[in-house]
């Protein structure tokens, strides 16, 4: 397997799915309609009256800074909400530590999720450096452990202890 990130969507459900094919389109056509202007300048450029006609004649110009206008405002809303969120939040928590740290969790449990022995989970824990292999479905095909700085190389399979 090559690719770094681990792509699964057998097992999201359809209307997760759904919904991430609909967000993704969605800010596809939002990026695509952020570069009119520069498209516009550039059919200008190059003869196109489209720039010319909208922006100059009609007085595009106008309503484009009104719209920046209200981005900005948008914008300053936002952070107002934001900053308020957090000092509240500041203010509610001061003093308060509610964070606490995860429960450990059982090296034979570990060693049973990813299929492998104890031992040979020990040994990689102890290990400087590992190099991890995966097979196409994702389970552990093999692992080089390198037990010192060196690049001597150690591969530990599966089986091999």
């Amino acid at each position: 397997m090559s690719a770094i990130i681990i792509n699964e969507p057998r097992l999201q459900t359809l209307r997760q799915r759904y919904a991430y094919s609909l967000v993704t389109f969605v800010f596809w056509v939002f990026w695509l309609y952020l570069w009119l202007p520069l498209v516009s300048l550039v059919a200008w450029l190059l003869g196109i009256n489209l720039f010319y006609q909208e922006m100059i004649l009609q007085e595009g110009y106008l309503a484009f800074f009104e719209l920046v206008g209200w981005y900005a405002v948008t914008i300053l809303i936002m952070a107002a909400v934001l900053l308020g969120w957090a000092g509240y939040n500041l203010y509610r928590f001061r003093g308060k530590e509610r964070r606490k740290s995860a429960a450990g969790v059982d090296p034979a449990d570990i060693a049973r999720q990813f299929a492998v022995e104890v031992d040979q989970l020990n040994q990689w824990h102890r290990a400087k450096r590992l190099t991890i292999h995966h097979n196409e479905e994702g389970a552990i095909d093999r692992v080089d452990v390198h037990l010192s700085d060196s690049s001597d190389k150690s591969p530990l399979g599966r089986g091999e202890g």
